[in-house]
């Protein structure tokens, strides 16, 4: 099943790839309902869709487990999720959120569990920072 929006977030690099970059321009793309080509290629940095609406860098695809094992609390897990063709680091999105694992984060954000996509066409990693992930301001 293909997409129905698809938001994107442009940036200004300033400079090249270790300049500090702007403030993200948030665009969301609207697929028409006689659309159904499901992912790009063929020249530039091409987007890939991984499956149904929220499957976006940042966007959680499944539902947060319930609350941590033998009462332990949560902790602030911090993600930094690319999902563009070949990668590129000016690419990567951050999110961060209270979990109780790693394997939670992977799971809510379709690594594993009931909508695993997008492994084939994302790459996570936890990060320390939001400019560990995206770069300066």
């Amino acid at each position: 099943m293909c997409a129905d929006f698809r938001t994107l977030h442009i940036f200004n690099r300033k400079g090249g790839a270790n300049a500090a970059r702007s403030p993200a321009l948030v665009v969301s793309l609207l697929r028409a309902s006689d659309e159904t080509a499901c992912s790009g290629s063929g020249g530039g940095i091409g987007l890939a869709v991984a499956g149904t609406k929220g499957n976006g860098p940042g966007d959680p695809m499944n539902p947060k487990p319930g609350p941590c094992p033998r009462g332990a609390q949560e902790r602030l897990f911090q993600v930094c999720e690319n999902c563009a063709n070949l990668h590129p680091p000016e690419f990567d999105v951050y999110s961060a959120a209270d979990y109780c694992s790693w394997q939670d984060v992977l799971a809510v954000y379709g690594y594993s569990g009931p909508a695993t996509t997008k492994p084939q066409v994302c790459t996570i990693r936890q990060v320390q920072s939001r400019e560990e992930c995206e770069g300066p301001p």
